[in-house]
């Protein structure tokens, strides 16, 4: 799909679309100057790369956790303005915007052409956005994670739904505000009533070459929260396979499946620690650091690999990598993990391991364990570790 930017030309190439000073649009944007606040449809297509993302004032409090100003996609020349949720300078809003925001454009006068642009004043389009999750006349979906009016998604999105739209054929049209559905990835079918983990395929190598992995914590709806860059594996060994195929010791990443935390009571909500809770200081040893979370698979995922777990890639500077475990690079990104585990009401139960295998359900119920106390064989992390393969 291939989406140009409608045009109208007069003999300097572009038309700008200057809106009154009374009525509607005084009120709309509170003008503190003269006339001057326009909607402009730009000249030609403009061919857009990404941008450095750069995080504004939080969103009001009515705005829903999508996705981070860092992991979000602006085309050049503008960043994620977050309190609004666009992709703005200065000086233009990039859209294209939903039908009711071009209906209220056209009410303040904009002309149809115009409201129908890919480029609106950055002060009127905040006016007529808002600061809820999603744009006027759009919802967020269950089944896309992203916000849906009709046939079409409207962002802005993520890096990672971006490139996927690309991957799927979108085109020029992926890195606008607005894709066709048929482009984007279906999101997880979770059901359930707290927060889980997602563990995707960024792209790309980190460290050592290990392949970047994304861990997404994402709310009961599937939006996505906040997001950290993992390991797992070694960099010899980077074969991403499901749950059945994957063989204990063959030292890959942590197989497709759906998991479990195995400890959810244990420690700081299956934090569980090598000291006191909170002591960053102690360890459990070479390559493992302060915490250890360990996971199991889910009924219906068995696989040969135990000793599955998150932790900090400890020995990082001499030995990286794990043995299959979810590594973390450095003691910040652990503490933010951590830290999605503060409240027991909150803390996630489920992870979703997806490589793209297509062996998870389209939609799943799960327990949330939230009653889940410690399992009847369990056994403290060292003495686990012993038993284990060291994962």
């Amino acid at each position: 799909m291939t989406m140009t930017t409608t045009t109208a030309t007069t003999k300097s190439h572009q038309r700008r679309f200057f809106l009154p000073c009374s009525g509607f649009i005084w009120a709309l944007l509170s003008l503190t100057s003269a006339c001057g606040n326009e909607i402009v449809g730009t000249s030609s297509e403009t061919q857009r790369t990404s941008g450095d993302s750069q995080a504004d004032a939080r969103s009001a409090a009515d705005s829903l956790p999508l996705a981070e100003a860092r992991d979000i996609f602006c085309p050049k020349g503008t960043s994620f303005l977050s309190s609004h949720r666009l992709c703005a300078n200065d000086k233009e809003a990039i859209g294209p915007f939903p039908r009711s925001m071009m209906d209220k454009c056209e009410a303040a006068g904009g002309g149809t052409e115009a409201c129908n642009g890919a480029r609106w004043d950055a002060a009127f389009a905040k006016a007529v956005r808002g600061t809820t999750a999603c744009p006027p006349g759009s919802a967020l979906s269950d089944l896309y994670g992203e916000c849906v009016a009709g046939a079409d998604a409207f962002g802005p999105f993520p890096k990672g739904t971006v490139e996927s739209c690309r991957k799927n054929g979108g085109g020029p049209a992926c890195e606008t505000m607005r894709i066709s559905v048929s482009f984007l990835p279906k999101a997880s079918g979770y059901v359930g009533s707290r927060p889980y983990l997602k563990l995707v395929r960024a792209g790309g190598n980190t460290y050592n070459g290990l392949a970047a992995l994304r861990l997404e914590l994402r709310d009961a709806k599937s939006r996505v929260v906040d997001t950290l860059t993992t390991v797992s594996g070694q960099n010899w060994a980077q074969s991403f396979r499901r749950a059945s195929k994957s063989q204990s010791g063959s030292m890959e990443p942590a197989p497709e499946a759906l998991w479990r935390i195995r400890y959810p009571n244990a420690g700081t909500n299956g934090i569980e620690w090598a000291g006191s809770a909170g002591n960053y200081g102690a360890t459990f040893g070479p390559g493992f650091g302060p915490t250890f979370t360990e996971i199991v698979t889910q009924d219906g995922f068995a696989t040969a690999r135990t000793g599955i777990a998150f932790h900090l890639d400890a020995n990082r500077a001499t030995s990286p990598g794990t043995a299959g475990c979810i590594g973390f690079a450095n003691m910040t990104d652990l503490r933010r993990f951590v830290g999605w585990f503060g409240q027991a009401s909150t803390a996630p139960r489920t992870i979703v391991v997806d490589w793209g295998l297509s062996t998870l359900p389209g939609r799943f119920s799960l327990s949330d364990l939230a009653n889940f106390g410690l399992d009847s064989d369990y056994v403290p992390v060292r003495e686990r570790l012993k038993a284990y393969e060291t994962e």
